[in-house]
């Protein structure tokens, strides 16, 4: 009696709650939420476009009711919103459909300079929605289903260095601002060299110039100042120009460096400064001692060494077939003699055919060294005199432009014959001292 009465008040209750229009079982409500975006890494933060990477994205998710099965995917896309790469299925690492681990990786090969945009990258999540069809809004504020990289090259090189001041100990440099390849340049390095190659001023700059710095130069010497451009990827490669300090305040030593000269030899000290500045280093006599021999003449071959060591030693690399006939990569200074045939300072001798000569041991003449001297000046703009600067030679004479403008920039004085007259002498064959005095003066000039 007492257990009917009890089952029977149960299914009284329970009709109760029927009529009502309660479920005997709890309902289950319908998910209409999207997927969550719990954490998004990417691991790469920058790719060197010239190196190449591998940039993995891995995302934690969940979901009430469960992932589809396809998702998520990432697409690649450059600033315009070009699609790199992608979309590609993210593999499920650890966890399941409603709270997993996901992660896919994408390589980013090497590239050519400019083959793709640089800049910042997105790695974006495409779609994103669970197995009800739920999907998150990519464009909607609160969804953060992006991550950025740079996808980025060191800069260019920079270029037109010019050192455009020297005066009162402060120096005074500037350059062109080269492509930064996707990733702001950060800094300049500078570093200025002496004729030995030691590093004696070394400094960062975010701008390109530095700016009447106070760096260490001794008068009558020739440096080199080399920048290079930075940026997050790193550094490109480096650019220079040699220079001068101001030549005309050059000492020389008291003692000498050559035994057969002395301070008060003539040109002594533009023999001095020849040596300082390793544009001759004369003849080793043994135990130390060395000559400079200033009165032997000056051969093409030894002149082209001349050249190319007060043009600052410029990197180089000669040609293995020579342009002249009777030189070749094994002559000595063949790569200096190469240097002076691609740079036009000297064409040598047309034998016909094709061929020329560079006749490596034949004393270089005056007017010859003329030539020589303006093209590496850089064959400044310049209109000779009607009037000869010298009684020897007129307008009409070969290299005439170039031995007035000896003249005029106070590389060749002449020889003085008296009553206000001055010979050239263009055929006479220039001595080892008289070079080194043309050098140093000019020196003063470039």
């Amino acid at each position: 009696m007492d257990i009917q009465k009890i089952t029977g008040t149960a299914a009284g209750v329970t009709a109760l709650l029927l009529a009502s229009g309660a479920t005997a079982a709890h309902a289950v409500e319908e998910d209409t939420t999207p997927p969550e975006l719990v954490s998004f890494e990417v691991t790469l933060s920058l790719v060197d476009a010239r190196v190449g990477g591998t940039v993995t994205a891995e995302m934690h998710i969940t979901d009430e009711t469960c992932l589809d099965a396809y998702d998520p995917n990432i697409l690649l896309s450059d600033a315009m919103g070009h699609v790199y790469a992608g979309p590609e299925w993210a593999a499920r690492t650890s966890g399941d459909c409603q709270d997993g681990v996901y992660e896919v990786s994408f390589d980013i090969p090497a590239t050519e300079m400019g083959h793709q945009p640089f800049g910042g990258w997105d790695a974006t999540i495409y779609p994103l929605s669970d197995t009800l069809g739920n999907s998150a809004d990519l464009y909607h504020p609160s969804f953060f289903g992006k991550r950025y990289f740079t996808y980025a090259a060191s800069p260019d090189a920079v270029s037109d260095v010019q050192v455009t001041s020297t005066d009162s100990g402060g120096l005074t440099a500037s350059w062109s601002v080269p492509e930064a390849n996707g990733a702001p340049i950060s800094r300049y390095v500078v570093e200025i060299e002496d004729v030995s190659g030691d590093v004696v001023y070394t400094t960062a700059v975010q701008d390109p110039l530095l700016d009447n710095a106070a760096v260490p130069l001794v008068d009558g010497h020739r440096y080199r100042l080399e920048v290079t451009a930075h940026n997050v990827v790193g550094g490109t490669e480096t650019t220079g120009v040699s220079f001068w300090t101001d030549v005309a305040k050059y000492t020389p030593p008291v003692e000498s460096p050559f035994v057969d000269i002395t301070p008060e030899t003539t040109f002594y000290p533009e023999m001095a400064w020849m040596a300082e500045n390793s544009i001759s280093g004369g003849w080793d006599t043994g135990e130390g001692r060395k000559e400079y021999r200033p009165h032997t003449a000056v051969d093409r071959d030894v002149m082209a060494a001349f050249l190319y060591r007060l043009a600052g030693s410029p990197e180089y690399t000669p040609p293995v077939e020579s342009p002249f006939v009777d030189i070749t990569p094994e002559t000595t200074f063949y790569p200096e003699m190469a240097w002076m045939a691609e740079n036009s300072i000297s064409g040598g001798w047309d034998t016909g055919e094709g061929r020329k000569e560079y006749r490596p041991h034949t004393a270089v003449d005056r007017d010859v060294m003329a030539a020589f001297l303006y093209r590496l000046a850089g064959s400044p703009e310049y209109t000779p005199p009607v009037e000869s600067p010298f009684v020897d030679i007129t307008a009409t004479t070969t290299f005439y432009r170039e031995m007035a403008w000896m003249a005029e920039n106070n590389i060749s004085g002449g020889w003085d014959i008296g009553e206000g007259r001055k010979e050239y002498r263009p055929h006479t064959a220039v001595d080892r001292d008289v070079m080194a005095a043309f050098l140093y003066r000019l020196a003063g000039v470039l």
